[in-house]
């Protein structure tokens, strides 16, 4: 089976596949081009509901290392209960590197773990060895203001299952063929299936074997010069679904279901906290377990003028 979606949340395409035996709506695909930035209306949401005040900051104080959280949410059309709020997180180990020359950072980053938060009795289970096997995400642009602490991340590109050189002016594979000749299909798990594989547990058990690709546009707000967050606006996810097995598909799975962006886009957020230099990913899921992250979405708590270690944020 070959099925070719562009969405927003991937796993839960998958919880819908499993509950209705439909497949993710495929609106055409808008690819961000190059340096088009962020989403005007995600920077003046940002600023118009933050609740944080400019911290300003000294031309390369964030070169260093970083522990990403990224938790991410949309809706889907589920049977029976209708629209339900389905999500998950990520945590990422970055690396940020000033250039004195060119006044400009780049950046270096390697996904270390995640969970997929369960909707309707459905657990969507990724082995947690899979992210670290991934291709290090591509971020093209880095804007920081120094003066107010504001950092914009732009075109940052994700492969799952495949390899990836130029994804912005590449197109995304249109058959498993295709992904091999032009990508090269991983197979995270060395099991023999090219792309990565997702279990759906609970009320039903399928395995999926995946591949996808990911852009998405970051804005945020330094805090201090070791704490920041911001909001994104994930543009564009390209996805297939190789193949799977198991039991309570229901249907034709090729069909179409709707699914949409949720209408508080500041629930989709990043924290960012800064890490030892040398730090690896068994340290970015120890600041994770360890509770070093905001207990809640930093950007819609209600005592955003404290810090999640009740410092006080606004300067």
């Amino acid at each position: 089976m070959l099925r070719k979606i562009s969405s927003f949340g991937f796993h839960m395409c998958l919880v819908l596949l499993v509950l209705t035996g439909v497949a993710c709506k495929d609106p055409p695909l808008d690819r961000v081009t190059s340096g088009d930035g962020i989403d005007e209306s995600y920077v003046t949401l940002f600023e118009s509901n933050s609740g944080y005040d400019s911290f300003a900051l000294e031309p390369g104080a964030l070169a260093g290392s970083w522990a990403y959280l990224v938790e991410g949410w949309q809706q889907q059309e589920l049977p029976v209960l209708g629209w339900e709020d389905t999500g998950g997180q990520t945590y990422y180990l970055a690396e940020w590197t000033w250039d004195e020359d060119t006044q400009a950072y780049s950046q270096s980053l390697k996904a270390c773990g995640g969970l997929n938060f369960e909707v309707a009795n459905q657990e969507t289970w990724i082995d947690p060895e899979v992210y670290q096997t991934l291709p290090e995400p591509i971020n093209y642009f880095i804007d920081v203001d120094h003066g107010l602490g504001r950092i914009e991340l732009i075109d940052v590109w994700e492969g799952w299952g495949i390899t990836f050189d130029d994804p912005i002016n590449e197109e995304f594979p249109g058959s498993i063929e295709d992904a091999l000749v032009h990508y090269g299909t991983q197979d995270p798990e060395n099991d023999g299936h090219p792309g990565y594989r997702s279990e759906l547990r609970g009320l039903c058990d399928v395995s999926v074997q995946n591949i996808s690709l990911s852009e998405t546009d970051y804005v945020g707000q330094s805090i201090s010069n070791d704490h920041w967050v911001g909001i994104f606006d994930d543009a564009t996810r390209e996805f297939i679904s190789i193949s799977y097995e198991g039991s309570c598909l229901l249907g034709d799975p090729t069909g179409t279901a709707e699914r949409r962006k949720i209408d508080d886009k500041m629930r989709n957020y990043i924290e960012a906290i800064r890490v030892p230099v040398g730090s690896t990913c068994e340290t970015v899921l120890s600041e994770v377990e360890n509770g070093e992250f905001c207990p809640s979405n930093p950007m819609t708590r209600p005592a955003r003028t404290m810090d999640c270690q009740g410092n006080q944020a606004r300067q």
